[in-house]
């Protein structure tokens, strides 16, 4: 007997690195995300998975077996864990084994079957739409577990991305916890035809971003304070011009922050429209507004990959 589970990717359009400190971020959910199938086979002595990971265009990226182990524990109990027995990648079957071992510690019980796990993923690997947030939620929907209890288990990020995997409409999220407080959002803009998410071609490490982050020293309460207004700013603005000053604003405070410069001031310092870093700084997709002959500037720049809202955001 087989299930299949699916999460959703997540762009998030507000109060990056904030958002871990408890600020109000608005995120979208995208059309592009990640399946996992799995196979119950069989009874077993142990727990025995074998898993197989593939990418967007059907090429297998991981494959490796994973089998548990029961050791004494200083209780008096017995302490299971999960071990790679085989892998393509050993850093990808650490982690992944890891993750299952912290999963499974929310379980009642480790179940003795063979399970054979498919993963799939919609979009490239380097779009960090979130491959490790839509996989976190898919292990811990097949197990019946908190997803949040679990991503908290195994890192110091915000969850926002969580909460984009099963919404079905944009989302206003505020961090608490392992029960988040989750708003949808009936956001659809006049203006929503020039908005378009361009992709830089490199990917951030979010974890990273985040500890680096959390040994800036500034005024976090009144930076909360700001963002939380922008964030309300952004999502009522009912004109493109308006949305666009929302931007700028956002960018400012943000660059402040870091002490980096926003990545229109680094790459596209003549572009007309505005240019706004989604999640880490430096990585992955950003927001562009519209002006014309946009897609031939940022072409001329070396970079094609350019998706509409309604492209890249569900339910548009």
């Amino acid at each position: 007997m087989s299930k299949r589970y699916y999460s959703r990717g997540k762009l998030l359009l507000t109060a990056e690195y904030l958002v871990v400190d408890g600020a109000n971020a608005f995120a979208l959910p995208c059309k592009f995300g990640q399946d996992l199938v799995v196979e119950d086979v069989a009874e077993s002595e142990s727990l025995e998975i074998s898993w197989k990971s593939i990418k967007n265009e059907g090429e297998v990226w991981f494959d490796g077996r994973f089998v548990s182990r029961e050791f004494p524990s200083r209780t008096g109990g017995v302490r299971t864990v999960i071990e790679p027995y085989s892998s393509t990648d050993d850093e990808v079957a650490l982690n992944l084994s890891m993750l299952l071992f912290k999963a499974f510690q929310l379980v009642d019980t480790v179940p003795k079957r063979k399970f054979e796990i498919t993963t799939t993923l919609e979009f490239p690997q380097d779009w960090g739409l979130g491959s490790s947030s839509t996989l976190i939620v898919n292990i811990a929907t097949w197990l019946g577990i908190n997803p949040y209890e679990l991503f908290f288990s195994w890192t110091k990020g915000s969850g926002y991305d969580l909460a984009c995997a099963s919404a079905e409409s944009p989302i206003l999220y505020h961090k608490n916890g392992i029960d988040p407080i989750i708003a949808n959002v009936d956001w659809n803009p006049s203006f929503r035809d020039d908005i378009f998410f361009l992709h830089l071609g490199t990917k951030q490490k979010s974890e990273r971003e985040v500890k680096k982050y959390g040994q800036l020293v500034f005024d976090r309460e009144a930076a909360i304070l700001q963002v939380n207004e922008l964030t309300k700013r952004f999502v009522q603005a009912e004109a493109l011009e308006e949305f666009e000053k929302v931007i700028e604003a956002h960018e400012g405070l943000i660059s402040n922050i870091l002490k980096r410069n926003p990545v229109k001031e680094h790459l596209f310092a003549d572009y007309k429209g505005s240019v706004k870093s989604l999640g880490a700084w430096g990585g992955d997709f950003v927001m562009v507004t519209k002006r014309p002959g946009f897609e031939a500037y940022f072409a001329s720049k070396g970079f094609a990959t350019l998706l509409s809202f309604k492209e890249m955001i569900y339910g548009s």
